[in-house]
């Protein structure tokens, strides 16, 4: 954006004398207004309005917000406002605001029903690992074709291209990557990565109109590689589908597919560190098979030499494309011991549950010192009260003992006989207020077995 000009006229002048630069003879094509302007003006690229990947609907808007004096308000409503007649399309053409449709003219005697928007499902980590490594390296696809029986020519160059397919209508459309091929036989190609997870009827049909947008685009050959992670999405992945009725194919598809039924099972850590993306995806292609553990030592072996802006990445792309696979566990792990140096979302994920275990076998082993010490303390406390406890118990066995002798001491002093009766009934008795009655009565009872009368 340049210096703003005042003087710019709001409409194309007539040709007159004052405006010599304006021809008399008008056609079907543009016409352009070269008179200079001095103020009230701004100057707007060629890259902005000629903008390739910008529908008409979005460089309107695009334009008016360089164009207003510096401090003039430019968010959704102030647009919304500026343009009153048209607000859905301000609202649609604003890269900030939701997409919805502009609403239905209201018929008469109709009801309408109000329109849901439309969402976008989410995709899983293991299908954006499954297409993203071939982002990271452009061609590991010239490794992969062959085990995917296809002869490809070695690219000379590689480039990821915008993935979006979305025309001006209001269909969005993406294909999960796109990568452009240059070779030095054939040429450059196109080369489609979509990552499937499941069969799904529409699919075929979403990967044709793919291929035959991206031909019709760039003009180049354009092939379709599909990654899957089961052997039943890939069989059904591999069929051909045409559009056209038996007699008329017109347009076939022939997706060629890469799956736990191709994809080599990389098991040594030498042949793992000569290709590491291509041992990243046969372990996220073999995630649900058993020999994806084998596969997960040999890749982690490999990576713990390598330096980290080489290994992050690697590591990440595994991780998501193991998903909910048990062998994400393992995976886990062997970030965690073997590549200790790793600091990302996984390994930190990884040191977070295993903090977490520590902390609770830190927390029953506290428990027991704690649950021992508190027990120790009671026992202490414990023996205190019961020694108390025994302590009287024992002396008033005593004195029990003490007032049986006294009554037995007295009868003797007496002179009265004392029969074994008398004295294992007296020896016999714990009740302290019995034994001082009956002290009471051996002083004048006349003989011992009187002792026990008014009981």
């Amino acid at each position: 954006m340049d210096t703003q000009n005042t003087s710019a006229p709001p409409r194309l002048q007539s040709a007159a004398d004052r405006n010599p630069t304006r021809s008399r003879h008008h056609t079907g094509d543009v016409v352009h207004e070269n008179t200079r302007h001095t103020t009230r003006f701004v100057v707007i690229g060629n890259h902005l309005t000629q903008h390739p990947e910008l529908s008409l609907l979005a460089i309107g808007p695009g334009c008016h917000i360089q164009s207003p004096p510096t401090g003039i308000p430019v968010d959704i409503k102030s647009l919304t406002a500026r343009c009153a007649t048209a607000t859905a399309a301000t609202t649609a053409a604003t890269p900030s605001a939701p997409r919805n449709r502009n609403p239905l003219p209201r018929l008469p005697h109709s009801r309408r029903s109000p329109l849901k928007p439309v969402r976008k499902p989410m995709v899983s980590p293991p299908h954006e690992a499954m297409h993203r490594i071939f982002q990271h390296d452009p061609g590991l696809f010239s490794r992969v074709s062959r085990f995917l029986g296809v002869d490809i020519p070695t690219p000379v160059k590689a480039t990821a291209l915008p993935t979006d397919l979305t025309e001006t209508n209001p269909v969005e459309r993406r294909v999960d990557t796109l990568l452009r091929f240059e070779t030095a036989e054939q040429g450059a190609f196109l080369l489609a990565v979509e990552a499937q997870s499941r069969k799904h009827p529409d699919k075929p049909a979403s990967w044709a109109y793919y291929t035959a947008y991206l031909w019709t685009k760039y003009r180049l050959p354009t092939a379709l590689l599909v990654v899957c992670q089961d052997h039943a999405t890939a069989k059904w992945a591999e069929q051909s589908v045409s559009c056209g009725p038996p007699q008329m194919p017109t347009l076939t598809l022939h997706p060629v597919v890469a799956g736990p039924h191709n994809m080599p099972v990389i098991t040594d850590p030498e042949e793992a560190r000569a290709d590491l993306a291509l041992a990243s995806l046969a372990a996220i292609t073999h995630a649900a098979e058993p020999v994806v553990d084998a596969i997960l030592k040999a890749l982690s072996t490999a990576l713990r030499d390598e330096p980290e802006d080489i290994a992050s990445p690697l590591i990440e792309f595994t991780a998501q494309g193991l998903g909910k696979n048990p062998a994400k566990h393992l995976w886990r792990n062997l970030v965690a011991v073997d590549l200790s140096f790793y600091k990302s979302y996984l390994a930190e994920e990884v040191r977070a549950e295993v903090r977490k275990e520590v902390r609770q076998e830190v927390r029953e082993e506290v428990q027991r010192e704690v649950r021992q010490e508190v027990r120790e303390e009671v026992q202490r406390e414990v023996r205190q009260e019961v020694r108390e406890e025994v302590r009287r118990e024992v002396r008033q066995e005593a004195r029990v003992e003490g007032r049986a002798e006294d009554i037995l001491f007295v009868l003797e002093q007496r002179g009265l006989d004392v029969s074994d009766d008398v004295r294992s009934r007296i020896t016999d008795c714990t009740d302290p207020d019995l034994l001082r009655h009956w002290l009471a009565r051996a002083v004048t009872a006349p003989k011992a077995e009187e002792v026990f009368e008014g009981q």
